[in-house]
């Protein structure tokens, strides 16, 4: 339990802010990528994976894990999470939207584990990620030196980041 005047979205983005790669970005792509809706996304981490009860638009939400959930049980209009040690929590959802949102987090999940295993040892057969983060870099590199004015060659601000991310 934590005190703070801060909102849950706001502890929960800064949360995510902090693990890089595993943030909000690459989970909303790889959702993009499966066909799946990028509204109520969870923040994935390890084994970790918090999903919200609403959207983000909605302002303030409560947080569940699906990790140590045991499973899930119908009580009428609302649904019963039961954790490790009989911890018991009723969320304001039917049982069928949360069986779909914790089917959703389980393909995020493994999905988010392939790419960083694709990421330690590269196939060369599969489309590697590391081309996506080649030209966000190259994107966001072109959108610094605009707003700052400064003039550079295409030919040398690619160079660099081949430098910076190796031969792709």
């Amino acid at each position: 339990m934590i005190k703070t005047k801060l909102t849950t979205r706001q502890i929960m983005m800064n949360y995510a802010g902090r693990l890089g790669l595993s943030g909000t970005q690459l989970i909303k792509q790889l959702a993009g990528e499966l066909g799946l809706s990028k509204h109520k996304l969870p923040v994935i981490h390890g084994d970790a994976i918090l999903m919200p009860l609403s959207t983000a638009k909605r302002g303030t939400t409560s947080w569940y894990n699906r990790h140590y959930l045991k499973h899930i049980e119908a009580q009428g209009f609302m649904t019963a999470l039961v954790y490790d040690g009989q911890i018991t929590i009723q969320v304001d959802m039917s049982e069928r939207v949360a069986t779909r949102q914790l089917a959703k987090a389980g393909q995020l999940q493994a999905a988010l584990q392939e790419h960083h295993r694709r990421r330690l040892v590269p196939d060369q057969s599969v489309p590697s990620m590391a081309d996506t983060d080649h030209e966000m870099m190259q994107s966001y590199t072109d959108q610094v030196l605009k707003h700052f004015g400064i003039l550079a060659l295409p030919g040398e601000i690619s160079c660099l980041t081949r430098r910076f991310f190796g031969k792709l």
